[in-house]
């Protein structure tokens, strides 16, 4: 069966909100919503008013640019299309930045133009500093009309004329996903990552583009799809999944069809030096036409765990074009990473359509253990609810924070992403939009996360305490395994262990540290709780704390028990 007819359809679904009117921007707060744990900082929307800008789908595409001058505020940009040409500029794509401040302003600094007649596919992103100049850049591509992928080096001023047209196929410059992609080749100078899923027909592909001084315009490696696949319609990366001191990235194929049609997969490749284009991990979709790898993919960043791989569909368990509950998948990295899914979560109602555009927030509650932020846009009577979940190991799936739509069809979060410490605080915060929401007013947020005095996850590191879990063995195990770690400085210290739903099993004093002694432990678990009742097979994860002196080890390690 051709795979046109899904294509077609996702322009019709990514296009949805188009409306005939012309749209006008303005710095006003127009809508609330209903928050917790959140505030909002930043807020601007286009209304269906007048010319002169005539904007639709703003928001279309958010992300963090990073620091484009230098002035110690991260700065966000947002992309919108252009409905009506009413100007002498006949250009559809637009990429605002707004630097960032405290507090931050409303008012766009630099307006990037995209290309001429272009439609509907319009993606920005930060990527770090591509030629190491010191400040950080910017990526827009259009992916139809006279296209083009265009870099544009930060500075103080910016400007707005692009330094770099990355060449994404013979003679042409076309995508459809762009992400920073961190330091892949361990050169100290950051890369960037393009997905063409619509090169080949719909096999599609991934091009990865090294940063230099200065950076050149053709791709370095080259990720193929297996087929008809879609491959590159998502790309993040940025993180280090494997601990290997490289970079990683990952990239969406939600046509993947290896096990069930259109069920969709999500793959993971290792950065190196060189890397090679053969996938390290993957996760795939659980049943038919469920698209995984569609709705955003992405690597989640810790100081010192290694980084997880996230991925939602919207269309889970039911398949595309259904009210379903939808689901994320979150991967823990290892220096061993494995193909098993070691915590999900699942949209509230049965009809939440959670995992829209699944990302990095950042690190909101600066705890070193990285964030998630995702939008369930059809909950509660199609209000819609963005949601973040604190980072921590294991990751506690119980939302932590949300901003929920005020009336139906608002649907804040069908795009979301980190903003970046945008007023300088030490904190991130999060950004999201209803670009794709079935009203006139489409609106960007950015919101700042506010404790509530209960803080779920790490607690601060004591500079003097060292605790680490090095080993399992056997792992997998099914009778028993031990357990080896070492801890200095003499305090006391718990052995925790959890299930991959973030339920604590099992806790285990440490032989001979009654009294806080130091050195090293082994200790034996029997997949017993602690009512002495077997635990079922499953992926668990241990952890060790100290609770007197306020600190845990920021280290974790996953065993599966298999009865």
């Amino acid at each position: 069966m051709s795979k046109n007819p899904i294509r077609m359809t996702k322009s019709v679904f990514f296009l949805m909100p188009v409306l005939f009117v012309t749209l006008i921007l303005i710095p006003s707060v127009c809508f609330s919503q209903i928050l917790e744990n959140l505030e909002i900082i930043f807020q601007r929307t286009y209304v269906n008013l007048a010319p002169p800008d005539s904007l639709w789908d703003w928001g279309i595409s958010i992300d963090c640019a990073g620091d484009v001058n230098d002035d110690g505020y991260d700065d966000i940009i947002v992309a919108a299309n252009r409905l009506v040409d009413t100007s002498m500029e006949p250009y559809f794509g637009k990429g605002y930045v707004f630097l960032g401040g405290s507090p931050i302003d409303t008012m766009p600094d630099l307006i990037l133009t995209g290309s001429k007649y272009g439609s509907g596919w319009i993606r920005v992103a930060g990527i770090g500093d591509f030629n190491s100049d010191g400040y950080d850049d910017v990526i827009m591509a259009q992916g139809r009309g006279e296209r083009a992928v265009k870099v544009f080096f930060g500075g103080d001023p910016m400007d707005t004329i692009p330094d770099v047209i990355l060449e994404t196929r013979p003679g042409e410059s076309v995508a459809t996903a762009v992400a920073g992609a961190g330091d892949i080749n361990g050169d100290s100078i950051d890369d960037c990552i393009v997905g063409d899923y619509l090169w080949a027909g719909t096999d599609g592909r991934a091009l990865i583009f090294f940063g230099g001084t200065p950076p050149d315009s053709q791709p370095d490696v080259v990720l193929n799809a297996h087929d008809t696949e879609g491959m590159g319609i998502s790309v993040g990366g940025g993180g280090d999944l494997n601990g290997d001191g490289f970079d990683d990235v990952v990239v969406g194929a939600d046509g993947n069809s290896d096990v069930v049609f259109w069920a969709g997969k999500v793959y993971g490749f290792f950065g190196g030096s060189p890397m090679d284009t053969i996938a390290d991990v993957w996760v795939r979709g659980e049943g038919g036409s469920q698209h995984l790898g569609w709705f955003g993919v992405d690597i989640v960043k810790h100081d010192s765990a290694h980084d997880w791989l996230v991925a939602g569909s919207i269309f889970y368990p039911d398949g595309f074009g259904t009210a379903s509950p939808g689901k994320i998948y979150v991967m823990y990295g290892d220096s061993s990473m494995d193909t098993l899914v070691d915590a999900y979560m699942l949209g509230r109602t049965d009809s939440s359509r959670l995992g829209a555009n699944t990302s990095y927030a950042g690190d909101v509650d600066r705890s070193g253990m990285g964030d998630i932020v995702s939008g369930a846009t059809l909950e509660y009577k199609s209000r819609g609810t963005m949601y973040l979940w604190l980072g921590g190991m294991p990751l506690d799936t119980v939302p932590d924070a949300y901003a929920r739509g005020e009336f139906e069809g608002q649907q804040p979060a069908w795009m979301t992403s980190t903003a970046g410490d945008v007023d300088n605080d030490g904190y991130d915060e999060i950004m999201f939009s209803n670009y794709a929401a079935p009203i006139s007013e489409h609106t960007v947020w950015v919101t700042r996360y506010k404790e509530t005095g209960i803080v779920e996850g790490y607690r601060t590191r004591n500079s003097s305490v060292t605790a680490h879990v090095f080993q399992c063995y056997p792992n997998p195990f099914s009778r028993e395994t031990l357990i080896y770690l070492r801890l200095s400085g003499s305090h006391r210290a718990i052995l925790e262990i959890y299930d991959a739903r973030g339920s604590l099993v099992r806790t285990i004093p440490l032989p001979g540290n009654a009294q806080g002694s130091s050195g090293a432990f082994t200790v034996r678990w029997d997949g017993r709780d602690d009512r002495d009742l077997p635990v079922p097979s499953g992926v668990y994860f241990v952890r060790l704390d100290l609770p007197e002196q306020d600190a845990r080890s920021m280290q974790a390690r996953k065993i599966v028990l298999i009865r």
